[in-house]
């Protein structure tokens, strides 16, 4: 799993509950993958007692796979969960800090959007350029009437005919343009994607 999914999962586990549900919040649960089976690592609980006899309970990330199925199909694999969140969030955290890191994500997410922007953008300035043509032919006809060049009769069936085209023209790139807007959006200059994984 990438670092960025992995970040996302973990941000996100802090506003909602996980799938599991256990006393307190696990944000690798489900997200750490058993090193032997790469199966999801849910919670699993020991209870020991100290020298005084008081009752510990310790709770590790242990393998799905071994907890549902039994060892037919793997090992606990077991680690602390009170090393391991601390480990990966603090580890999260430098990277998130990263520079490099930053560059990376951001270059990746905007490529991946570049090669949807591309063909919708040539797309709509095809439309848009036989849309330019249109309005010069339709603005030509009406001079080509107001010269008396064409009967009103000519110029009406004309000016009928590009207009319905017109509105078919647009009804094409509204949609088109709605999907290169959003896509635009999406896109993240470097400087405030800095300041918003500073933040985060």
């Amino acid at each position: 799993m990438e670092t960025w999914e992995i970040a996302q999962s973990v941000y996100k586990s802090r506003f909602q509950k996980p799938n599991c549900v256990h006393d307190g919040e696990f944000p690798l649960t489900g997200i750490r993958r058993c090193p032997v089976c790469n199966a999801g690592m849910i919670i699993g609980r020991t209870t020991n007692r100290t020298k005084d006899g008081t009752k510990k309970v310790l709770e590790y990330y242990v393998c799905g796979a071994w907890k549902n199925k039994g060892t037919m199909v793997c090992r606990s694999n077991g680690v602390r969960t009170d090393y391991a969140d601390p480990f990966v969030l603090d580890k999260l955290q430098r990277l998130m800090r990263s520079d490099k890191l930053i560059k990376d994500l951001v270059n990746k997410v905007n490529s991946r959007n570049e090669s949807k922007f591309a063909p919708l953008q040539h797309e709509y300035d095809m439309y848009e350029k036989q849309m330019k043509d249109l309005e010069q032919k339709l603005s030509k006809t009406f001079d080509a009437y107001t010269d008396e060049l064409i009967s009103k009769a000519m110029y009406s069936d004309k000016a009928r005919q590009l207009e319905e085209q017109i509105s078919q023209l647009k009804e094409h790139m509204e949609p088109l343009r709605k999907q290169v807007e959003e896509i635009r959006w999406k896109m993240f200059p470097m400087k405030s994607s800095k300041m918003c994984y500073r933040i985060f």
